[in-house]
């Protein structure tokens, strides 16, 4: 028996996407979208504070809301990991291209929170202030030690 498979739905369950366009087939199959949001048009404030997402950023000097845009980094190319849960909560990572540092924001009770430096090449570790440790803690160590690129 032959089946014509042009115009069938193919379930995920079946091994398809459960989809008839790219965009739905993502989404039924748990992948992250990657979007080149190169120009003006593309705000990474409204994108934060739009809702529940999970997507990657291609970015550049004229993408709105970047760490390059809001002047806490001198690289205008990055690439921005954005996900939140609701218009109140969220989170973006961007990774500039070319530089040493990693810049980490985040959406918290709906306010945008300012770009901050969250790792640079420069410093091999940083240490860590233990506050009101817990016994087990305090048996270990008074401090720890976060080394960003340890080769393991």
């Amino acid at each position: 028996m032959i089946v014509n498979l042009l115009n069938k739905l193919i379930q995920v369950s079946e091994g398809g996407t459960g989809a008839n366009n790219a965009a739905d087939a993502l989404a039924n199959l748990g992948g992250v979208e990657i979007v080149q949001a190169k120009g003006a048009e593309y705000d990474m404030d409204a994108i934060l504070k739009g809702g529940s997402h999970f997507k990657i950023y291609s970015t550049n000097k004229d993408t709105l809301g970047t760490p390059y845009n809001k002047g806490v980094s001198n690289l205008s190319a990055s690439v921005i990991i954005s996900f939140s849960s609701s218009t109140t909560y969220g989170k973006q990572i961007a990774i500039v291209s070319g530089g040493k540092i990693t810049f980490e924001r985040r959406l918290n009770g709906g306010e945008i929170g300012d770009w901050y430096k969250v790792i640079t090449s420069e410093e091999p570790y940083k240490e860590l202030s233990v506050y009101n440790p817990t016994p087990a803690i305090k048996d270990m160590a008074q401090y720890i030690r976060y080394y960003p690129y340890l080769n393991m």
